[in-house]
């Protein structure tokens, strides 16, 4: 498994990476999903999040990212111990 890059990276943006390989952003996950063209084949390969610098990262490793660098959710509270997967409601309030 890939490790967390810490010492520049922060979870910036949710994103989906497609199955034609295009990186796309926005303020939650089924935000990014009406962004897809589902009528040409285009399909959701995975979710994630986008990194300061620029890097595709899964759930897992966004977490990881998110704790060691200390960044806060909406609340301003720390990602609790028990979440093992990033998710956009941490970043945003809906």
């Amino acid at each position: 498994m890939e490790k967390a890059n810490t010492n520049f990276e922060r979870i910036e943006f949710p994103a989906i990476l497609t199955t034609t390989e295009r990186k796309l952003t926005g303020r939650s996950h089924p935000q990014i999903r009406s962004q897809i063209d589902y009528k040409s084949g285009e399909r959701v390969a995975e979710e994630g999040f986008l990194t300061s610098t620029g890097r595709f990262v899964d759930r897992k490793l966004a977490a990881k990212i998110f704790r060691k660098s200390n960044q806060r959710t909406h609340s301003g509270n720390e990602l609790p111990d028990d979440v093992q997967e990033l998710d956009s409601d941490h970043l945003f309030k809906f």
